[in-house]
């Protein structure tokens, strides 16, 4: 293994590690000159099914998720997605690959697909109010509403103090048509300090609840 992935701006760098070259090259890929990175990616597509078929170990499975999640911070959703396609093939109970591939495909717009990766996720890891609340999220977009409220709600019972659970799950409620409810969860967040649930509270609530 590299010290560092800087050690493969070399053409001659060597490593039994497929995935790490890769990485390598991919994090390196600005300091080389870009007809040869090119070069180097098409070898690489000409010997992957050779390359794929060595045994992928732990490692190469956390340098995976670390490349979808570093394609995905550059907004290169597709590449994250199927980096990690990759890794949730060799791994099947990774719960924050799930949730990565969630938001990249949410991000192409396929939640419904998100929804389901996110599903996933929480059945591994039920604990984690990130995961609940983009469960939540998703399923708003895609009409299915009484089911992101449940998310919301979990995601509001474990992480109280996060005023965004309660503003989406007041835009859920909104839409549900219990403005009683969607008042309550909007007064939360203001109370949390969450500038734009102010806002809305004023506008929808303060003239109701003096009624």
């Amino acid at each position: 293994m590299f010290r560092n992935l800087k050690e493969c701006s070399k053409i001659n760098c060597v490593s039994r590690h497929n995935s790490t070259v890769i990485i390598a090259l991919y994090k390196t890929n600005v300091l080389m000159n870009k007809k040869i990175f090119f070069q180097i990616s098409v070898a690489l597509l000409f010997f992957a099914p050779v390359l794929m078929a060595q045994k992928v170990d732990e490692e190469d499975i956390r340098l995976w998720r670390k490349l979808g999640v570093s394609y995905y911070l550059e907004f290169n959703y597709e590449e994250a997605v199927n980096k990690l396609d990759f890794v949730l093939k060799h791994k099947t109970k990774d719960a924050e690959a799930f949730y990565m591939r969630g938001v990249s495909k949410a991000k192409l717009g396929n939640y419904k697909s998100a929804a389901r990766d996110l599903e996933q996720a929480i059945a591994i890891d039920s604990l984690k109010a990130e995961y609940h609340y983009r469960h939540g999220r998703y399923l708003y977009k895609i009409n299915k509403t009484k089911d992101a409220i449940a998310s919301l709600r979990t995601a509001q019972r474990l992480e109280p103090k996060n005023p965004v659970h309660f503003y989406y799950g007041a835009a859920c409620l909104k839409k549900m048509g219990d403005k009683n409810a969607m008042c309550k969860d909007l007064y939360v967040a203001k109370n949390l300090k969450l500038a734009k649930a102010t806002s809305l509270f004023d506008k929808l609530c303060a003239p109701y609840m003096k009624q």
